[in-house]
C-alpha cells in the first residue's frame, strides 16, 4: 500500500514539473525582440521607346540586369544589398534611385533610363515600389538611307560625322545610329560624299551644319538632292530641313 502511494505521489510530482516547464517554454516563446527592419521590394517597371512620329510605346522590364539601384538618407549613401529587387532595411525614409547608366554604358552607347522616388520603410512591414522610368534621358540620331534614295543614286556616302564637342560619332551605310546626351548646344554635322561616275554632280568635301536634339526623341536624318540643282543637297531632320549647301 505504501509503495502504491509513493508511486502515485511521484507521478503527480513529475506531472507538476512537466507542467511547470511547459509553462516556462510558452512564456519564453512569447517574448519577441523589437522589430527595427522592414522589406523593400522593387517591382518590375516599364520604360518607353524613343518618340518617333508621336509614338510612345511602353514595355515592362524583364529584369534589373544592367541597372544600378542606390539608396540615400539625405546626402548619406546607404549600403544595401538587393536580391532580385528585394532588400531588408532599417525603418526610415530613403531616396531610391535606379539607372542603367554606368562607366561602361553611357549616353553615347544606347538608351539611358533613370528614375527616383522617396520611400518610407515601416518596421515589420513590406513596401512595394514600382518606378516608371519613362522615356530615355538621351537622344537617338539615325541616318535614314531608305529616304535618301535620290542622293545615293548620285553619291557614294563616305561619312557623316556628328559631334557635341566632346564625342564624335560617324554615321555610315553600315553604322546608321548614334546616341548623344542632351545639352543646350546643338550637334554639329560634317558630310563627305563622292560623286558617282557619270552622275554630273560635284564631290561633297566637308559640308557642315547643326542639328538640334531633345531628350527621348529619335531624329532621322535624310539626305536629298535639290530637284532644281543636283549639286545642291538638302539635309532633312524630322519634317523640317536644316538648310541647303553646295
Amino acid at each position: 500500500m505504501q509503495l502504491r502511494t509513493n508511486i502515485i505521489r511521484n507521478i503527480l510530482v513529475l506531472a507538476l514539473v512537466i507542467g511547470a516547464c511547459t509553462s516556462c517554454d510558452n512564456d519564453f516563446m512569447q517574448v519577441e525582440a523589437p522589430k527595427t527592419t522592414g522589406v523593400l521590394r522593387l517591382q518590375m517597371s516599364s520604360n518607353q521607346h524613343y518618340i518617333d512620329i508621336e509614338t510612345r510605346a511602353s514595355e515592362p522590364l524583364a529584369n534589373w540586369d544592367g541597372y544600378t539601384i542606390t539608396l540615400k538618407q539625405g546626402d548619406k549613401d546607404v549600403d544595401a544589398t538587393f536580391n532580385n529587387g528585394v532588400a531588408i532595411l532599417e525603418a526610415g525614409t530613403y531616396t531610391l534611385s535606379v539607372t542603367n547608366e554606368s562607366e561602361q554604358y553611357t549616353a553615347y552607347s544606347g538608351p539611358i533610363y533613370s528614375g527616383s522616388t522617396d520611400v518610407t520603410i515601416e518596421a515589420g512591414e513590406q513596401k512595394d515600389v514600382t518606378l516608371d522610368l519613362g522615356k530615355p534621358k538621351n537622344a537617338k540620331v539615325t541616318l535614314s538611307l531608305s529616304e535618301s534614295e535620290d542622293f545615293l543614286a548620285k553619291y557614294d556616302l563616305s561619312s557623316m560625322t556628328l559631334t557635341d564637342g566632346s564625342v564624335t560619332s560617324s554615321l555610315t551605310p553600315s553604322n546608321t545610329t548614334a546616341y548623344f546626351p542632351v545639352t543646350e548646344i546643338p550637334l554639329t554635322y560634317t558630310l563627305v560624299a563622292n560623286a558617282k561616275a557619270e552622275s554630273y554632280v560635284q564631290d561633297i568635301t566637308s559640308a557642315t551644319g547643326t542639328i538640334t536634339i531633345s531628350a527621348g526623341t529619335h531624329t532621322p536624318i535624310t539626305l536629298k538632292i535639290n530637284p532644281i540643282d543636283p549639286n545642291l543637297i538638302i539635309i532633312g531632320t524630322d519634317t523640317e530641313y536644316d538648310g541647303e549647301f553646295q
